[in-house]
């Protein structure tokens, strides 16, 4: 019987199993409070597509129970994009095994809610709790200690608060009607017992006399000193008790007899035609910082030893002398006329590579050197070449300068890599052997390839600018040749309607300057009897047009001549009206040429 009865309730239980495998989600399950038990996964996407469109059509009310004037609504579509409706499904459709299937079946089991979850979208809850975290939050405020006249005090911590912002986020994936913001304690860095114990360490270590010893001298540091030298800064959430190095000092200097120096880097110095290595100089310095340490480190001690440190140079001696710079190498001097405002940028430019060093390999970019010309760093408005003509612009006249350390490089040996002649001949340089500048292009590039280092110096002074480049001669010597000009060609006038000009008027925009020409020069650098480099330079120099502006044509109606009494005449054969010349009026001289310029695009100073 009792075999019988065993075999009757495996029937029962192997019927329950088999009827469980029906439908794909098993009963008693809802998905986000939507009834899903016993269908199909495609019936339970159609609903759950319903509910997540109405979700996110709908807004989220946020609460906070530490603020009950706080309330905030936001809309559910600018949270989240889309309702994650599989993997709701394939969780639900997992959420029983096969015997917690059975069980559902016959209301053994309680129902089951798998929650309907929103993708939120990106940056959108992260700008919510940040915002939430501000006009909820308060930040907490660590426990210090200073000192107040006589006494060391201390200020206790105050807790803050903060927005959860992992809870708060997980609330938000549901898109409920309404939530409430979770805080939680934020806890200062810095506690009270922290707080105390640095008050004591701070009372004992200003509660006596401290005798300073240095070499055969003694020093003594009154408790008010120490008192006023005490420091409380709080690093990695703990109070650090110090003593300030510049209270100490200005205490134990004189006394001790101790006299600071900062280090002093070497110099190169200039004298005549040589340069001499102005030696490094040490720094030396009270080590207060360490002595502090050691009278906090030992507050009942009656005496502490100070020392001395010395503090290198950042540029020592033996590093400029290895540089190599002896001698000058190259100078090259171009004129200009006195207190022209192209003359302050002149000065300006020559001030700022002045002393420039270019080590053995290294390559000199003028641009890079000067950086670009603007009233902010100095430099001003001044005529500059641009298009064939004369124009002001900030920085004008710099490209002098330009000329002038061209120059000096040539005769120095150096590699040219980069240089672009003026537009027009300008006299007062070589023919051919000059250059100019614009900001980025074009620019004067060159390198250092010898094996010493090359020292700028540029003085430009009230009548002209003087770059010299000194370093180690190494036998070079340069030679050079100039040719004749050849293609010469003559200016013209150029004339260009002005319809601002009153009618029948011309006006001089720019007088005509030098005739265009064709120029090549050479360069032999050498290197004792070493013939390094030898090379051909040629440069088209363009014409200096005069411009003209030409006012619109005069059509004023010529005067009518009365007619004469008695028998007209009849005009004579071949007769033609003369019209009328205008005279010039509104002409300006143009301004003199200053130099500094290139082909177009870019006007050049």
């Amino acid at each position: 019987m009792a075999l019988g009865a065993c075999a009757a309730v495996a029937v029962v239980v192997v019927g329950l199993l088999a009827g469980a495998e029906g439908g794909d989600i098993p009963p008693k399950v809802t998905i986000g409070g939507v009834d899903v038990g016993g269908k199909s996964a495609a019936q339970a996407r159609a609903l759950l597509a319903d509910r997540g469109a109405r979700l996110l059509d709908g807004r989220v009310r946020l609460t906070a129970a530490e603020d009950p004037d706080f309330d905030m609504s936001v809309a559910a579509s600018a949270l989240a994009t889309r309702a994650q409706i599989d993997e709701a499904v394939d969780e639900a459709r997992s959420s029983r095994g096969r015997i917690g299937r059975a069980l559902a079946r016959f209301g053994l089991t309680g129902t089951k809610d798998v929650p309907l979850t929103f993708a939120l979208a990106d940056g959108a809850v992260g700008r919510l709790i940040a915002d939430a975290q501000e006009r909820l939050g308060q930040a907490p405020v660590p426990a210090t200690v200073g000192v107040n006249g006589a006494e060391i005090v201390t200020t206790p911590a105050k807790a803050g608060r903060r927005v959860d912002r992992a809870a708060l986020t997980a609330r938000l994936e549901t898109l409920p009607a309404e939530a409430t913001i979770p805080i939680h304690p934020a806890q200062p860095a810095v506690d009270d017992d922290d707080a105390r114990r640095a008050r004591d360490l701070g009372v004992r270590v200003a509660a006596k006399h401290r005798h300073v010893t240095y070499r055969q001298e003694v020093a003594t540091l009154q408790p008010k000193v120490l008192l006023s030298a005490l420091r409380f800064p709080a690093r990695d959430g703990k109070i650090d008790v110090k003593l300030d190095p510049a209270v100490l000092r200005t205490a134990l200097l004189g006394p001790l007899g101790i006299e600071e120096l900062p280090p002093a880097d070497a110099r190169l110095a200039i004298r005549g035609s040589t340069v001499a290595v102005v030696p490094a100089v040490l720094g030396r310095s009270l080590d207060a910082a360490t002595l502090g340490a050691a009278i906090v480190a030992d507050p009942g001690a009656d005496a502490v030893a100070a020392t001395v440190t010395t503090t290198p140079p950042a540029f020592t001696t033996a590093e400029a002398k290895a540089l190599g710079i002896r001698e000058k190498v190259s100078e090259f001097t171009t004129p200009y006329q006195c207190c022209q405002p192209r003359v302050t940028n002149i000065q300006r430019a020559a001030k700022i590579i002045d002393g420039m060093i270019i080590k053995p390999g290294g390559r000199f970019s003028l641009n890079d050197a000067l950086g670009e010309r603007t009233a902010a760093r100095g430099f001003v408005t001044a005529p500059m070449i641009a298009r064939g003509e004369l124009v002001d612009a900030v920085g004008g006249g710099v490209s002098q300068v330009a000329t002038t350390t061209y120059n000096a490089a040539f005769f120095a040996g150096l590699a040219l890599e980069a240089h672009t002649p003026h537009e027009f001949y300008i006299s007062r340089y070589p023919m051919g052997r000059e250059a100019t500048v614009s900001w980025r292009s074009p620019d004067l590039v060159f390198r250092n390839d010898w094996p010493a280092s090359i020292l700028f110096s540029a003085r430009a002074g009230s009548n002209g600018i003087t770059v010299a480049f000194y370093s180690s001669k190494l036998g070079r010597r340069v030679e050079t040749t100039t040719g004749t000009p050849t293609a010469r060609t003559e200016p013209k006038t150029i004339e260009r309607p002005n319809a601002d000009l009153p009618p029948g008027t011309r006006k001089v925009v720019q007088s005509s300057g030098p005739g265009g020409f064709s120029i090549t020069y050479t360069r032999k650098v050498y290197r004792g009897s070493k013939l390094l480099r030898d090379e051909t330079f040629s440069w088209r120099y363009r014409p200096e047009n005069a411009i003209v502006e030409v006012g619109p044509p005069d059509l004023k109606p010529e005067p009518q001549t009365p007619p004469a009494t008695g028998t007209p005449t009849a005009p004579r054969a071949g007769g033609t009206p003369t019209t009328p010349t205008t005279p010039q009026t509104g002409a300006t001289p143009t301004t003199p040429r200053t130099g500094g310029g290139v082909p177009p695009p870019p006007p050049t100073g």
